[in-house]
C-alpha cells in the first residue's frame, strides 16, 4: 500500500480503495469522504500517514453526511486502541531490555542492585492496575533478537507470577517480593555456559545436570549480595514440586516457599510455550490441560486455580477458532468462567482476514465458545 501523507488530506476527498490506519484497521471505505473532523484528530493523535492502494478523489460537495456519523468516535477508539498496544508493548520491550542489562552488569561488574529492581517491579504492578491483560499477552511466544532465552523468559515469568499474585490478593510488599523473585530466579544461569544452553539439539544428560545446577549457583549468588531469602529462595526452589519430583532437594507441599511455589508454575508455563534452541513451543491451552490434569500434584491447587483464572483456559494471545466458525485471538479473561474469554474476531466464518476487528464474549448461555486453539499458519485466510 501506498503511505499518505495526512498533510495532504482534504475535507470532503476521498479514495477509490480503502483507506487504512494501520494494516490491520481500516479507517474509511471508499464511498465515504474524508471529513475535517477526522484530519484533525489524526493529527491530534501523531499519524503522520495513512495507507491506501487507491487514488485520492477531490469532492467539491458531501451528499453522504450522514454515512459517517459515528465514523469519529470509531476513528478515536482504534486510535486509542493502537496507542495502547504500542505504549504497552513498549514497556515491555524495555523491560527486556533493562533486564538484559541488569544481568550484564552483574556478570561484567558484579552488580546486583536491588533497589533498582524493585522500582521496575513497582512500575509493573502500577500498569496491571488498569492493563494486567494487556500486558500480559506479550508473554505468549515470540522470536527474540536477544541471545540469551532467559532473559525475556525471567520477564514472562515475573509477569505471570504477579498475576498469580494479584489473584490471591498478596499485600504491595508481598507483591513486590514476589516480583523480584521471580526476576531473579534464574540468576544462576549466568554460570552455566552458553553453548550449553544454547546447543540447538538434545542435552546429553550430563549438559542437563550442569544445568539443574543453576538452581544451587543463584542461591549462593543472591546470598553473597546479601537478598533476603524469601527472594533467594525461589532461585533455589523454583523447580521443586509439591509431589517431591523436582530439584535440587526433593522438596514437598507448603515446605517450598510461596514464592518459590508461585515462580515455579509460572517459570514451567512459560518454558513449556516457549521456544528453546533444542525445543519447539508447546500450545498454551495444551499445556493449561497438561496443568490441571497431568501435573495436578505438581504444583499447589490454590497456585494453579489463580493461573488459570489469570490468564484463562485459553490463555491470553492464542488463536482459536469459535463455535461460530470465526477466527480470532483471546483478548481477555473472564473473571467468573476462565473457559469463556473475550476474543477479538480477526476472520469471517469464511476464513477471510477482517479489516475491522471487533470484541466477543464467549458465552455458554448464548452458544459461542471456544471451539479449539489454532497454529499461527491456521489463521492465514483461507
Amino acid at each position: 500500500m501506498k503511505n499518505i501523507p495526512v498533510s495532504t488530506l482534504e475535507p470532503n476527498c476521498s479514495f477509490t480503495s480503502p483507506l487504512f490506519l494501520e494494516n490491520d484497521y481500516i479507517l474509511l471505505t471508499p464511498e465515504i469522504p474524508v471529513t475535517q473532523d477526522i484530519i484533525e484528530r489524526l493529527k491530534k493523535w501523531n499519524y503522520s500517514f495513512i495507507f491506501s492502494d487507491g487514488e485520492k478523489i477531490a469532492h467539491y460537495e458531501n451528499p453522504l453526511n450522514h454515512a459517517i456519523e459515528g465514523k469519529a468516535g470509531i476513528l478515536d477508539k482504534t486510535i486509542q486502541q493502537n496507542e495502547k498496544k504500542e505504549r504497552i508493548g513498549a514497556f515491555y520491550f524495555e523491560l527486556v531490555d533493562f533486564i538484559d542489562n541488569f544481568i550484564n552488569e552483574f556478570k561484567d561488574k558484579n552488580k546486583l542492585d536491588l533497589s533498582e529492581l524493585t522500582e521496575k517491579v513497582k512500575e509493573i504492578i502500577e500498569l496491571f492496575k488498569t492493563d494486567k491483560d494487556h500486558l500480559l499477552t506479550f508473554t505468549a511466544p515470540r522470536n527474540y533478537t536477544i541471545d540469551n532465552y532467559f532473559i525475556p523468559h525471567v520477564v514472562n515469568t515475573a509477569l505471570i507470577s504477579l498475576a498469580i499474585g494479584d489473584y490471591l490478593k498478596l499485600p504491595p510488599h508481598r507483591l513486590i517480593d514476589l516480583g523480584n523473585a521471580a526476576l531473579l530466579h534464574e540468576i544462576g544461569m549466568t554460570k552455566i555456559p552458553s553453548a550449553i544452553y544454547m546447543k540447538p539439539n538434545d542435552l546429553t544428560q550430563e549438559e542437563k545436570n550442569t544445568i539443574s545446577t543453576h538452581t544451587l549457583w543463584g542461591y549462593k549468588i543472591l546470598k553473597g549480595f546479601s537478598i533476603p531469602e524469601s527472594i533467594a529462595s525461589s532461585a533455589l526452589e523454583h523447580h521443586e514440586r509439591s509431589d517431591g519430583s523436582g530439584y535440587p532437594r526433593k522438596m514437598k507441599g507448603e515446605v517450598i516457599n510461596l514464592n518459590s511455589r508461585i515462580v515455579g508454575i509460572s517459570c514451567s508455563f512459560d518454558t513449556a510455550i516457549s521456544f528453546r534452541p533444542f525445543k519447539l513451543p508447546h500450545d498454551a491451552h495444551t499445556v493449561i490441560l497438561n496443568i490441571l490434569t497431568t501435573h495436578k500434584n505438581k504444583f499447589d491447587d490454590s497456585i494453579i486455580k489463580a493461573l488459570v483464572y489469570s490468564l484463562s483456559v485459553f490463555p491470553l494471545g492464542s488463536a482459536v477458532s469459535l463455535s461460530n466458525n470465526t477466527k480470532g485471538i483471546v483478548f481477555q479473561t473472564n473473571p467468573s468462567d476462565p473457559k469463556f474469554p473475550i476474543v477479538k474476531i480477526t476472520h469471517d466464518e469464511k476464513g477471510k482476514k477482517l479489516t475491522e476487528h471487533y470484541l466477543i464474549a464467549t458465552s455458554k448461555e448464548k452458544g459461542i465458545f471456544i471451539a479449539r486453539t489454532l497454529k499461527p499458519i491456521e489463521m492465514e485466510e483461507s
